[in-house]
């Protein structure tokens, strides 16, 4: 079979591809490289080269699993086993670093964080999961005394409130604390404590915590026992926002283009199928303990085609608002933009709705694209005189 090679931004460039700024950090052959050339490649032809994927008991991961049930990783050469459970982004992010993980899901202030500490930490290379109304929410027990979010406040006596996060330092607090933010309440009168997700719902039942912040299948479950919702944390400011992507680490992107290209056009198609609630829902199946008669009615976000770089700026902008950031971020520096290569003929090739091929070009795989909109419209970084928002 003749093949036929082509290298290509997504939409548009980024990182080096755009008017970006280009930082010290980049210079010193650190952070996120450029689309790589087709004729760089660092696999063995004719042998599966192994990838370690990191993913969670939650709808977030659904692409990954659907595309090793359906052998789209295989078809691209990837041998892909059972991805490894990880607790939250931060902790998978050194996994990344120490080489126990290639490939992760990530939410995206643990990223930017990360990226801020260390620019080679963390490379994003496709969009995950978008919020929607219903898929995050901040929960409670019924007999908490606790019934609207501003009964989180400090009480009378100096004792505070014990909220269950995921992670520290990641959306669960950021939305967390935006939501405590419109009723006046302060990040200092509340007490985070990071703990697993399946844990909560019996950290909430015995009293342990007063409140935790909750997505499928988990407030489903605590639902079902009574469990009652606060507010949906994803409104507002937050409606919408991007919650989580799939990363690498800068040395892996460098070391491995190819690998990361061939990851891209399999969680790409991935991603495509999870749009599909029947296959999503099968998918669910296999590794969250979600009922199917549940999972075929519990709230579930985005799993978005695209990856709109003025998104992630909106919320590295309020992160800094926060307080998460000390600087402005260039999220574009923070993209691993899609390659194309593909093979003419190639039984496994379906026409992209976000580049259109023309009659003489090859057949492109689906890929999650990069905003032209976003990349040239949005600045590169919050500005440094932004002041946090009394009610974001």
């Amino acid at each position: 079979m003749r093949s036929l090679f082509l290298a290509a931004c997504a939409v548009v460039a980024v990182a080096s591809c755009t008017s970006a700024p280009t930082t010290s950090a980049a210079n010193d052959n650190a952070g996120c490289p450029p689309v790589a050339a087709p004729s760089v490649t660092s696999r063995s032809p004719g042998v599966l080269t192994p990838v370690t994927f990191g993913a969670m008991p939650i709808p977030d991961s659904a692409p990954v699993h659907i595309a090793r049930e359906e052998g789209y990783f295989a078809a691209e050469g990837l041998n892909v086993g059972t991805p490894v459970t990880i607790q939250g982004g931060g902790p998978a992010i050194n996994q990344l670093k120490s080489g126990a993980l290639d490939v992760t899901l990530v939410n995206y202030v643990a990223a930017f964080i990360a990226a801020q500490a260390d620019p080679d930490a963390v490379c994003i290379i496709a969009d995950a999961y978008q919020a929607a109304p219903g898929a995050f929410m901040l929960m409670t027990a019924k007999d908490s005394g606790i019934k609207t979010v501003a009964d989180l406040k400090r009480s009378a006596d100096g004792s505070v409130r014990i909220i269950a996060v995921a992670t520290l330092r990641s959306i669960s607090t950021l939305t967390t604390e935006m939501a405590l933010a419109k009723e006046g309440i302060s990040v200092k009168d509340v007490l985070f404590r990071e703990m697993p997700l399946p844990q909560m719902t019996n950290a909430l039942a015995t009293g342990q915590v007063h409140a935790a912040w909750m997505t499928e299948p988990f407030a489903s479950q605590w639902r079902r026992q009574g469990g009652v919702p606060l507010t949906d944390l994803m409104t507002g400011t937050a409606a919408d926002w991007p919650i989580a992507g799939w990363a690498v680490s800068g040395d892996y992107a460098r070391k491995h283009p190819d690998v990361v290209a061939a990851v891209q056009r399999a969680l790409a198609r991935g991603q495509q199928d999870a749009t599909d609630r029947e296959r999503l829902t099968k998918a669910l199946g296999t590794y969250t303990q979600i009922p199917p008669e549940d999972a075929k009615k519990i709230a579930l976000g985005v799993f978005p085609r695209s990856l709109d770089v003025s998104q992630l700026h909106s919320v590295a902008t309020v992160m800094q608002q926060y307080g998460y950031l000390t600087k402005p971020v260039d999220v574009r520096q923070l993209v691993v933009p899609m390659a194309y290569w593909t093979s003419v003929g190639s039984p496994t090739a379906v026409p992209s709705p976000s580049v259109s091929p023309s009659a003489s070009s090859p057949a492109v795989m689906p890929s999650p694209s990069v905003s032209a909109s976003a990349v040239t419209s949005s600045p590169a970084g919050p500005s440094p005189s932004a002041t946090p928002e009394a009610s974001p």
